[in-house]
């Protein structure tokens, strides 16, 4: 399957196409609970719909019960932090995903044989936050659609003003950290280092690792291993990929050592993690 970095404008296109041409008619919730077996909760909050004019057959929690549920155009998935979606296979699948991570949003584009993706510069905006949380507390309630319809469509507009911000930023510092992010969220599968990003951003090492002090947001080495471990979490999720091909592709130099690092954040093994499908207490929040 191919892995291609989609631009900019690609993401804003698709984005616009949801909200002119096919137009949110209903909000599904996936919920944490029940438990699905052979699945285990993805601990990233996300929005999961159709490619244009395609489908995507899913198992998860739908009201409550487990059952299996095919998206079509027009429909949602709101994804609650720990709710497990197994993909099923079928034809002419084709599904896009917005995962909201710690320091950025991830935009993925899924068609048959084709995986592409974006990773903005950003997180997502406060205000963006405050309609995403808003939508997931109506997850337990009975709402009306028109009203969950309008509550995703006004954050999908936000989305989309935040990728059309994306470039923006203010002062040397603030420019320099959030330039760094950027390259370690695009190359994070590749044999990166403290020292190989300062050299793209031509300052010292010394010069980066304070940057990342000085943001609170965590250091170099911490923020590039969560990078990699959501990432392979997503790939553990959402593919039929062996273990050591998971590792491969998020970065980690063996498969070893890629269970060494998962079991220190997140208190278990991969394949427990996924075999299990429950909550894990991980010593350093990916939220």
């Amino acid at each position: 399957m191919m892995n291609v970095r989609a631009s900019r404008a690609a993401i804003l296109d698709l984005i616009r196409c949801y909200q002119e041409d096919f137009k949110i008619r209903e909000v599904l919730f996936a919920l944490p609970k029940p438990q699905i077996p052979g699945g285990y909760g993805n601990p990233l909050p996300r929005l999961i719909f159709p490619g244009p004019g395609g489908q995507y057959r899913v198992k998860t929690v739908l009201d409550g019960k487990i059952c299996e549920h095919t998206l079509t155009d027009g429909q949602l998935l709101c994804c609650l932090p720990k709710s497990c979606v197994l993909r099923l296979e079928t034809e002419g699948e084709t599904t896009v995903s917005i995962v909201f991570m710690k320091h950025c949003i991830r935009f993925v584009y899924k068609l048959e044989g084709g995986f592409y993706w974006y990773h903005s510069r950003h997180p997502l905006s406060n205000g963006g936050d405050l309609l995403f949380r808003g939508l997931l507390a109506f997850a337990r309630e009975k709402r009306p659609q028109e009203l969950l319809t309008s509550a995703a469509s006004g954050l999908l507009g936000v989305i989309r003003d935040d990728f059309e911000n994306d470039l923006s930023d203010t002062g040397k510092a603030q420019q320099t950290y959030r330039q760094a992010l950027y390259l370690m969220r695009n190359q994070f599968q590749s044999d990166i280092s403290r020292e190989s990003i300062a050299a793209q951003l031509e300052i010292t090492p010394p010069h980066l690792s304070r940057l990342f002090k000085n943001s609170g947001g965590g250091g170099f080495t911490d923020i590039l291993t969560r990078l990699r471990l959501e990432y392979a979490i997503e790939q553990m999720y959402d593919s039929d990929l062996a273990q050591d091909e998971v590792a491969e592709m998020s970065g980690f130099r063996n498969c070893s050592y890629f269970i060494k690092v998962f079991r220190k954040y997140y208190g278990t093994t991969p394949a427990r993690f996924c075999r299990n499908g429950k909550d894990v207490q991980h010593d350093r929040s990916t939220e």
